[in-house]
């Protein structure tokens, strides 16, 4: 079998941290070296197998949203730093996202995802200049500006009794590079119901409406707010995406 037909893993972490600020939104992409060298990694079939890399895959900027950042974790000054398994193709193409370690919110989490899902790399390349697939560790670091001011609290509601996690969503269709796994944050209203609310990652709007569907069915329980209050309540839901 050819180096282009073998999956490979990089137990490397990554060489860039992505640096986002709320006002400039701006990536600053940082070397870090480890020791003399990245550690590169091993075949997910054969553990012991491993491979030198002539060139590692380096992120294409462009290929990027680098002014993003999820809206309510914004809102709320969340910030933190969320580390992704990627397998990125001979093409450069990021084609499956494992692994996450979280960064203790949800909503950064499933918003690294989001990033990375149409992120395209230069392949990396074997010594015998042979293109190969390969896995990396990725890390996204979600960062505020000093001077962006926290506009909201959150409190996170109890689901209703009946709302199994993950919540199975039939949808009208799923494409190979759908997500099949997303976040559903939504921002309850004194009487329960959801008011507004994000999906992460990012869906289609026939996908969207469907899970909306489900959603407004639920009864959620919040605690009464003043309107003149920072706090918001919300509720995040697991969502699983299936073929209707």
């Amino acid at each position: 079998m050819s180096l282009d037909h073998k999956v490979m893993r990089a137990s490397f972490v990554f060489q860039y941290i992505l640096h986002i600020s709320m006002k400039s939104l701006t990536v600053a992409m940082l070397l870090c070296l480890l020791g003399a060298g990245p550690l590169f990694g091993q075949q997910k079939e054969k553990a012991d197998e491993f491979i030198d890399l002539a060139n590692e895959p380096h992120l294409i900027p462009s290929s990027i949203d680098s002014q993003y950042y999820p809206a309510l974790a914004a809102a709320a000054g969340i910030e933190g730093l969320v580390r992704l398994d990627i397998l990125i193709d001979t093409t450069g193409t990021v084609v499956k996202i494992e692994n996450v370690n979280s960064s203790g919110s949800l909503l950064l989490d499933y918003g690294a995802i989001d990033m990375l899902r149409g992120a395209k790399f230069t392949p990396a390349i074997a010594l015998k200049d042979t293109k190969v697939k390969i896995w990396v560790t990725y890390p996204i670091n979600f960062k505020l500006d000093k001077l962006t001011p926290k506009t909201i609290d959150l409190y996170e509601v109890k689901l209703p009794k009946e709302m199994k996690q993950p919540l199975i969503v039939k949808v009208p269709y799923l494409e190979k590079h759908d997500p099949y796994d997303v976040l559903a944050s939504m921002i309850i209203g004194n009487d329960g119901k959801i008011i507004d609310g994000s999906i992460l990652p990012s869906v289609t709007i026939e996908q969207e409406e469907a899970i909306n569907a489900i959603l407004n069915q639920y009864q959620f329980a919040p605690v009464k707010l003043s309107k003149r209050t920072s706090v918001k309540n919300v509720a995040f839901i697991k969502i699983k995406l299936e073929m209707n």
